[in-house]
């Protein structure tokens, strides 16, 4: 099934992320966990936001950003916590685009690949 409607993409991205919140703090993967709880706050602003057919505004993205600043600097333990904080940054890009760019996105979860690898996931 492919979601046409941009509602029902960011409605399973919010799920999505909070299943992979869930996964990582089965990892104790923490700093990755806030951040995914942090992606799905984001994103389900934004679908509240599409519902109500209202546009995002340059507060409100600077909320995201501080917000994934801020979550980044509570759990850093070492330098692999820097990998979600740009996935936050891209995601944050990723999300206020009225069209979806595939390339930023992907870039995105690339990103969680080292993650992943440094705690164990594969």
């Amino acid at each position: 099934m492919q979601c046409k409607k941009r509602k029902q993409i960011l409605f399973y991205l919010v799920i999505g992320n909070v299943i992979g919140a869930i996964g990582l703090i089965f990892l104790k993967a923490y700093a990755g966990a806030l951040i995914q709880f942090v992606f799905g706050l984001e994103t389900y602003i934004n679908y509240r936001l599409e519902i109500k057919e209202k546009k995002n505004t340059p507060l409100l993205v600077g909320f995201y950003i501080l917000l994934s600043i801020i979550a980044s600097v509570i759990t850093f333990k070492s330098w692999i916590n820097i990998v979600p904080l740009i996935s936050a940054f891209l995601h944050t890009i990723t999300i206020i685009q009225e069209e979806e760019n595939k390339v930023i996105n992907l870039s995105s979860l690339i990103l969680w690949m080292p993650y992943y690898i440094a705690f164990y996931a594969c």
